[in-house]
C-alpha cells in the first residue's frame, strides 16, 4: 500500500490545478489514458466536477485523485505453484 501513496503523492505534487483530458496520459506517465477518462465519463463513473471549456473536457486536481484512489488497487502475485504450473 505504500507504493500507492507514494504514487499518489507524487500525483499530487506534479498534477496542476486543472488540467485537459488528452493531456492526462503525458500527465500520469502513462498510468491512466485519456479514453479511459472519456469511457468512464460516458457511463457516469468518471472523476466528479468534470469541466467543459469550449470543446474540451477539464478536470481539477483533486476529483482526479479521488477518482484514481478509488481505481487504484495492489497487483496480486501469486507463485507457478499457486497457478498449477
Amino acid at each position: 500500500m505504500t507504493h500507492i501513496k507514494a504514487i499518489i503523492s507524487e500525483l499530487e505534487k506534479s498534477l496542476p490545478p486543472v488540467f485537459a483530458r488528452k493531456e492526462v496520459g503525458r500527465l500520469t506517465g502513462g498510468l491512466v489514458a485519456p479514453h479511459t477518462l472519456a469511457n468512464a465519463d460516458a457511463k457516469g463513473e468518471g472523476p466528479a466536477g468534470r469541466l467543459l471549456i469550449g470543446r474540451h473536457t477539464a478536470y481539477n486536481r483533486g476529483d482526479f485523485l479521488t477518482w484514481l484512489k478509488a481505481r487504484i488497487k495492489p497487483a496480486v502475485q501469486c507463485t507457478f505453484a499457486e497457478m498449477g504450473i
